[in-house]
Parts: C-alpha cells; structure tokens; sequence
C-alpha cells in the first residue's frame, strides 16, 4: 500500500489539511499540517463503493470554492464527499499547560491551557474543562475572537481553582477543549501532579555563551532580555564572553571553562538549568521559559553578598536539602556585572548584561552534600586587587592577581546555584541584586556627610571620627583623589 495522490484543504475548521489517498484500499487519511499528526481515516472509498472495489483510483481533489472532496478513478467515475459531514479534527489545539505539576501540602492549584486555531474561520466559544481526580470541571468561553496561527498562542485559565490537599500523593489532572463552535473537540492533555510537603519553587539559571564580536548574538541577546523584562523574580543569568568571532575584551579563562564544560561549539549558546540551547534565537522561547520555571525544586537557597572598602566582595550561602539528594553535586557562585558598555565592539551592541568578572567557588564548583534538613553554610569572598584594564587580545586577559575589569563596582552582583556535575542538571539557582556594605565598616565609619553632591570641584566632608585620609574614586574604582588632611 502507498499513497498515490495529496489534496489540499484550507476551508475546513482546524485546517489546514493535508488528505492522503492509498493506492489499493482507497482509504482517505486526514493529516493536520499545524501537529503533523493523522488525525483518523476519514473515509474508505471501498466500502462506500464496493462495485468501484476493483477499479484504480489515481487522484484526490478539493473542488475550488466548496467544501466538496473527491476521488477520480482511470475509469472516469468519480466519488465526491461533502467535507462538512466530514469527521473532521478540532478546531482547536492544546499546545501545553503552565498548570504547576507540584504543589505543597494547603497550597491549590490554577489550571491553564496554550491554544491556538489553525483554522481559517476564527473560534467564537468553546468549553474549558478538566477533570481532577475523577471529578469534571467545565467553564464557558463566549463571545471570543481566536484567529489563525500557530504563533497566535492564547492563555486560557479556568475560574475553577484545584482545592487545596492536605497530604502527599500524585494526582492525575486531564485538560480539553469541548464545543468548540459548537461541535467540535480538541486534543487532551494529561498530566500529574504531585503534592509534597518540602518543596520550593525553582529559578531558572541562564548560563550564555555570546560576543561583542558575533553579530549572531545580538538578536538571542535582545530575545533574553524580553524573557527576563517581564519574569523579574523567576530568573537568574550569568554571561561569559567569548573570544569568537574576535576578541571581546571580557573573555576570561573561567568562561572558557565553563564553555568546556558544556562543549560549546558555536556562539550563541544558552544553557537553561543545564539544559543546551545552542543558536537559542528558535528554540528558547518565552513558552519553554515558563515551562521550565513551573518545575519543582527541593533545595532551599538564602544568601548574603557584601564588600569592605578594600574592594573585597564576600558570600555566605545557606543550603537547605530539603530531600536527601545523590549525586556529584556541586556549588557555584560568581560575581556579575550587571551591565558593561566598555567592551562594546562590532555587533553594535552598546550595553551587555549579566557580564562575569569573577568565581568565587572554584570554576570546577565547590563539591556539596545534600541531607534532608541538613543545613550547609558557605563563605566565599575575593578581592579585586590593582586598576581597571580594558584587554586587546586574547594573549592579553585580565590577570586577577593584579588587576580587574569591573566598570562599576556599585553594580555587581552575585548569582550562585547547586549543579550536578554528571547530568549537568542545576537543581535549584539564586542571587542577590547588591552588595551592601559589611556591618564592620559600617560600625568603624559612624556617621559620615558628603556634600554638596554633585560637586564642582569643592566638597565639605563632615564625620563622627577623626580621619587623616581622604581617598576619591572613580566609578571605574581608579583613585582620582588621595591626600592627607587635618580635621576640626
């Protein structure tokens, strides 16, 4: 058996269709481009016409500007079917759910659906249900205008909300679409979800791989952007630029570690949790965002990040398992720029974010045991050491032991998370926006007043304690000002 000819429909509802007709049963097969799936055999032309059993078909129509499908046989009969009595697919698809697959013990539920209409009739109405536990929700959707395509994606959630449960267990949830227009049945989604009574919600790490250089980065850039504009609170990212297709000025030997360690090949390259999304221009989408932020995690993450005026910048990390969890896993924490604009070079990018200066665990992680409810406390810190250098080549990095690259030390920042270092999977992220100052300085300064600021040229300083030393630093953290002084 093979197909021995194709038709094309774009009038009928959830189209468009592609039938397929076969060459010795002479069954009519549905395909639905927008799924690339066979919906159903549609009709056999046999069994309507058992005297036409033995003639041979050899092609399938739509009859311009009707709902009429036919076949033609080499005897020159024909068969025609009226495609709105057709048993024809859905009007609408389900294309995944942000539904949490998890809850805690007390917490309910919303359920939701993606859906989009490959149809060229826009759906006015349809019935949302789902069924929880054996138990049938429904909700009416009225007076709508859902139009074609497949990018035309619209999130629905139904007013009925999963009631809170009071103990573990695994739930299964099924979601469809009935009534659509009035008759027709979308696809169903099933899945689990499952209830605990330690779990917290996850944040998504990005771990890029771009250039100043790579006009290829520009749009992923601006594509990451958008993402973490509208998701503030769900995200953590950290950048390492790359000496490809030049040289930028901010690639450092840890980012090349880090490139190693994921086996990157080409830029731009994302790595979400530890999952690769190489040339993410496509393939990570604001849809896979969310979808991976709904996943549960069982490590609870708290930190602390401060500097001293010795521009040494210090981390202490909680860690709380809150399951037992094998495995070689590992910590990470670094400290990020948040924005840098001194690197710009020929993308025609002016502002890069999220830029790596520094490790402060080992690039290779620190190694971590993860026991139900055992606590783990880490302090981390460096001190950038020396003046600010702007690099030139790749033979020309930044040396940590003498110098740094931080443009604005009032803009860093830390991210940390736990990975484990087999599967590459990051179990749980977390970050702190700013580094406040330590309290020990806090308590040797007292009270001190700088005005008027800004300032031409003259500038009053007034404190609690004497000092015979004013020290004046740039934003760039190179000293301007360094004299002596007598207070009264």
């Amino acid at each position: 058996t093979y197909i021995v000819a194709l038709a094309y429909d774009e009038i009928s509802m959830g189209g468009p269709f592609l039938y397929a007709l076969e060459n010795t049963s002479k069954n009519i097969f549905c395909i639905n481009l927008s799924t690339k799936g066979i919906n159903a055999q549609v009709h056999s032309v046999s069994e309507d016409m058992p005297d036409w059993a033995s003639k041979t078909s050899y092609s399938i129509y739509i009859k311009p500007n009707t709902s009429t499908l036919g076949v033609l046989f080499t005897s020159k009969e024909r068969i025609e079917y009226d495609l709105t009595k057709l048993a024809l697919p859905r009007g609408l698809t389900i294309v995944h759910s942000y539904t949490k697959p998890w809850l805690s013990i007390g917490e309910d539920g919303k359920v939701s659906a993606n859906i989009y209409t490959s149809s060229k009739a826009p759906v006015t109405s349809f019935t949302f249900n789902y069924k929880f536990d054996g138990t049938t929700y429904n909700q009416t959707f009225t007076d709508l205008e859902i139009s074609n395509g497949f990018y035309n994606l619209v999130t629905i959630e139904h007013e009925t909300i999963i009631p809170a449960l009071t103990a573990e267990g695994s739930h299964d949830l099924e979601i469809w679409l009935s009534d659509i227009n009035g008759s027709h049945t979308s696809n169903t989604i099933e899945m689990t979800v499952d209830v605990y009574q330690k779990v917290v919600q996850r944040i998504v790490l990005h771990e890029a791989f771009v250039s100043s250089t790579s006009d290829a980065c520009v749009i992923p850039n601006q594509l990451l952007d958008t993402i973490f504009q509208y998701n503030p609170d769900k995200f953590t990212c950290i950048k390492y630029q790359m000496n490809a297709p030049a040289f930028d000025p901010y690639y450092t030997v840890e980012g090349e570690a880090r490139k190693n360690y994921y086996e990157v090949g080409l830029i731009p390259f994302v790595a979400v949790d530890g999952n690769y999304f190489a040339d993410y221009l496509g393939s990570y989408t604001p849809a896979v965002f969310q979808l991976g932020y709904i996943l549960p995690s069982f490590v609870e993450l708290d930190a602390t990040f401060t500097y001293d005026d010795t521009k040494t910048y210090a981390a202490s990390i909680t860690v709380n398992p809150l399951k037992s969890i094998t495995g070689n896993n590992k910590l990470y924490a670094a400290v990020v720029e948040k924005v840098t604009r001194m690197n710009m070079k020929t993308n025609g990018e002016r502002a890069f974010y999220y830029v790596m200066k520094k490790f402060l665990t080992d690039v290779d992680g620190d190694p971590i045991d993860l026991v139900e409810d055992k606590e783990v406390n880490v302090d981390l810190s460096f001190q950038f050491k020396g003046n600010f250098r702007l690099p030139f080549s790749g033979s020309n990095m930044i040396n940590n032991d003498i110098e740094h690259s931080v443009e604005n030390f009032k803009n860093l920042m830390l991210v940390y998370w736990i990975q484990n270092d087999d599967t590459k999977e990051v179990l749980q992220s977390g970050k702190v926006e700013e580094a406040t100052l330590s309290i020990g300085d806090f308590a040797e300064m007292g009270t001190v007043k700088v005005y008027p600021n800004p300032s031409e040229g003259m500038i009053n300083i007034e404190s609690e304690n004497e000092f015979s030393n004013v020290k004046i630093l740039n934003m760039l953290g190179q000293v301007v000002y360094n004299s002596h002084v007598k207070t009264h």
